[in-house]
């Protein structure tokens, strides 16, 4: 059996054993960040002729899956890969008797110990490619004096702080923020705010996190009180607002795109296949209470029924299993979103084309063969193709100047009849 071996890096030096892991490996794959990380480790030399920088986890995971029949595959992580890291969900997709594991330091233990910090009580939140909680947020803070807080571009140490002001202005004075950027790198910086209104006027270098340490008992925070921004939205659901992990999460861009591609009805029935945390779902059943949404997932489905929650919608209901033998003792839909199908879209499509009720299909395609199937498989079931390839682009502002930052092209296949 051929093993993946996942191995933290950026702090300490590699232990022996990871080393030959990584001699004997046929590749290494890291993000193109983690591959300048791993330059300054002396076994770089002598393995760099097997990396593969590759940017986006699901596209590490498809790799993953096309070549570990071939050989070991070792992939580089930052710090420990089992704290909020890759390793979970690697474990998930290919088994325990196929990973092994070998974990650097946490951020979260290096930043403690640069400002003397005993992490025994310490609690931790990740809003790394997650949506803000805010409620849970403040739920640990009322219950610990310290939070490690895992951030990213979208939800920012500022983005935080931002928040909890505009909940109460006393959560400013009552907090402690410390903001540690680029760990293990040689411009690491720690800064220290004695109030959220110092930090909100500052921009962080990345990768970053955030400890908060609490100065003073907070105010008292109700969270049925609390209305969410999304609350009297019916189509617009921003990436933030919804759970996910690593980015794997449909655009909004493309998002709005497959929404309009599907010319959704008032009343019906929807099939989403391959729902993974559900953003499609969410965006059709805001839009009326007289759709009925199937969201089919094969893998995890804990992220769509915390969305369903969090959302509090009761027309979409999660079905665990893997198409098409999962949509057999499903009522047949007016309208299918295929978001992902574990390459088994031909089946799918096969099984699904045949469906008199089911006027329009729509289908995301990052590769040219998934797009080669789509087309083939549609226009064989009799449907009028079309296709459209998405690219946004969009405005970000990094250190106080403005960056244009392109986001991964998608084509949306439509057919309808």
């Amino acid at each position: 059996m051929n093993k993946i071996f996942i191995i933290g890096i950026g702090f300490k030096p590699l232990e022996e054993k990871a080393k030959q892991c990584l001699r004997k490996s046929l590749f290494i794959v890291a993000s193109p960040r983690l591959v300048k990380v791993f330059k300054k480790y002396d076994v770089y030399d002598e393995v760099k002729d097997m990396i593969v920088a590759i940017k986006k986890f699901n596209e590490t995971i498809e790799f993953i899956q096309k070549n570990i029949k071939r050989g070991d595959i070792s992939l580089l992580a930052s710090g420990d890969p089992l704290f909020y890291g890759v390793a979970p969900k690697i474990i998930e997709l290919f088994g325990e008797e196929m990973v092994e594991v070998f974990p650097d330091l946490s951020c979260v233990q290096k930043g403690l110990s640069l400002i003397k910090k005993s992490w025994n009580t310490l609690e931790t939140v990740s809003f790394h490619g997650r949506s803000m909680n805010l409620n849970e947020l403040i739920q640990k803070l009322s219950q610990k004096r310290m939070i490690a807080v895992l951030t990213d571009n979208q939800n920012s140490p500022k983005a935080i702080a931002e928040k909890l002001l505009s909940l109460n202005r006393e959560y400013g004075k009552s907090l402690m923020y410390y903001v540690f950027e680029r760990l293990g790198y040689e411009d690491e910086k720690v800064s220290i705010f004695e109030s959220a209104e110092e930090l909100i006027f500052r921009d962080f270098k990345e990768p970053n996190f955030l400890i908060i340490e609490k100065k003073a008992p907070l105010p008292y925070f109700d969270p049925n009180e609390y209305v969410p921004e999304h609350s009297s939205i019916i189509f617009g659901l921003k990436e933030e607002e919804i759970f996910h992990e690593k980015g794997m999460i449909t655009k909004d861009e493309v998002r709005a795109c497959i929404v309009h591609k599907l010319c959704p009805p008032k009343k019906g029935i929807v099939w989403d296949i391959g729902a993974g945390s559900g953003s499609v779902s969410l965006e059709l059943a805001h839009l009326s209470q007289d759709l009925e949404i199937y969201a089919i997932e094969k893998g995890d489905t804990s992220l769509i029924e915390k969305n369903i929650d969090y959302f509090k919608l009761n027309n979409v209901k999660v079905i665990k299993g893997e198409a098409p033998e999962c949509l057999k003792n499903l009522p047949n839909p007016v309208r299918v979103f295929i978001g992902g199908s574990g390459g088994r879209l031909s089946e799918i499509l096969d099984y699904i084309g045949k469906l008199e009720t089911l006027k329009i299909i729509v289908i995301s395609a990052i590769t040219m063969e998934t797009l080669n199937i789509a087309m083939h498989m549609l226009e064989k079931e009799g449907f009028k193709v079309d296709a459209t390839q998405v690219q946004a682009t969009r405005f970000v502002r990094k250190h106080g100047k403005l960056f244009l930052q392109a986001q991964n092209p998608v084509i949306v296949v439509r057919g309808m009849r």
